[in-house]
Parts: C-alpha cells; structure tokens; sequence
C-alpha cells in the first residue's frame, strides 16, 4: 500500500516500480512536512519581521524633523540653529544604522532563499504540471466509461475521489506560491519605501553632511528587497501578484 492515495497512468504494481514509487512518495511526504514546519514559517517569520521593521524606519525618517525645536520658527532659523543640526545628526545616524542592519539581513534572506527556493519552484511547478496531467487524463476516461457496465462505474467513482484529491493538492500548491510571492512583494515594496521617507523627512532644512548621507540611503534602497530562486527568478511573479 502506497502511503498516500494516488493514481498514476502507469502500473505501479510490479516491483521494482512498486518498491521505488513507495520511497518517492515517502519521501515527498516527509520533505513537504519537514518544508512547511521549518522553512515555511521561517521565511514568514523572517520577512514579516524586516517588513514591520522597514516600517518602524520608514516612519522614523518620516518625521525625523518634528519636536526638535518647540514653539513656531521658520526654516531659516532651523537650518542656522546648531542644537537643531545636532539633534538631526543624532537622529539620522541612528537611521541610516538601522537601515544598514535592516539591508544586511535582507540581502541574507535572499542569500538563503535563492539556494532552497529554487528547488520548492521546481517542485511546485512539475507537481501543477503533473497534477494538471493526471486531472485531465482521469476526467477523459470518465467521459468515455460512462457508456460502460456498472463495474465501471464504481471505478469511475474511485478515481473521481482521487482526481478530487490531486485537485486539492494542486489549490494547495497555487496557494503556497501566492503566499511566497505575496510576501515577497511587500517586502520589496516596503524596502522601496525608505526612499519616499528620505523625501518626506524635510531634507531641504538639513546641512551638507546630513544631506549626503541622506542620498547615500536613497542610493541603496533604489533596488529594494527582491528575493530570488537560484539568484536569477524573482518569487513576486507580476502573474501570481496581479
């Protein structure tokens, strides 16, 4: 008996195909349960956290210039204040800090992820693929033994409850992709993010070192977060996002 309901245009009874299709399946069994208690939350929790704390940053640049200084003062007499420029530097440093910490662990999430997401790709796409095959080679011979005696028929019914099986299993898989690539655009969206943050922080009041540095963060955030499988296939799949 094969771990797990299946049905194959192939006889897989004689042995040794038996034998080799029962540690296949016995190993895909594993491996998907293995993946989705360890890698699967570790990349959710992983990218959820750098996505809120990308969002901590964003606002912390945002308003990286309020309560400085109390009571009404124009612009003129802040770019001139010392204790202004001071307190901004403080501020902005802490910043620029914590987005080269936030960079370093995206650019290791999207170090470790282009080396295992590339074979759950491969896996998702021959599983839909031959998921997809068996599907439609089952619902052809439903149509065709309809004609056909009652002996038929209750094989007819044993193969729908697999077909229904396989079909649940491939919603499964779509939704697995959805989810990483999800993910992986609003972590890519966020990280852009910091750059419309810089421009919102009121620059324009900020001396040259500050502004420099504030160019220095624009330039690397232009390429944002952008996980990958194998360093070449972006997961945000403008197909499955849109």
């Amino acid at each position: 008996i094969l771990p797990n309901v299946i049905w194959s245009p192939f006889d897989l009874n004689p042995s040794p195909l038996y034998e080799t299709a029962f540690a296949v399946l016995l190993a895909n069994i594993v491996m998907t349960v293995m993946g989705n208690i360890f890698y699967d939350f570790f990349y959710v929790y992983c990218v959820q956290h750098l996505y809120v704390q990308f969002m901590l940053l964003k606002a912390a640049l945002a308003n990286v210039a309020q309560g400085v200084v109390e009571g009404a003062i124009d612009d003129a007499e802040k770019f001139n204040s010392e204790y202004f420029q001071a307190t901004i530097m403080e501020r902005l440093k802490i910043c620029a800090e914590h987005h080269a910490r936030l960079l370093k662990f995206g650019r290791n999430i999207e170090a470790y992820c282009s080396k295992v997401l590339v074979w759950q790709l491969v896996m998702t796409y021959a599983s839909l693929v031959v998921n997809g095959f068996i599907i439609s080679v089952v619902s052809v011979f439903r149509c065709y033994k309809l004609q056909a005696t009652v002996r038929f028929t209750v094989l007819l019914q044993e193969r729908s409850f697999k077909s229904t099986i396989l079909f649940n299993l491939s919603v499964s898989t779509v939704v697995q992709l959805s989810l990483f690539a999800l993910l992986s655009s609003e972590l890519n969206q966020q990280s852009l993010a910091v750059i419309d943050a810089v421009y919102e922080s009121d620059w324009y009041l900020f001396d040259a070192a500050m502004k420099k540095a504030c160019t220095f963060m624009v330039m690397n955030s232009r390429k944002g977060i952008v996980i990958k499988a194998g360093g070449s296939t972006r997961i945000d799949n403008a197909l499955v996002i849109d």
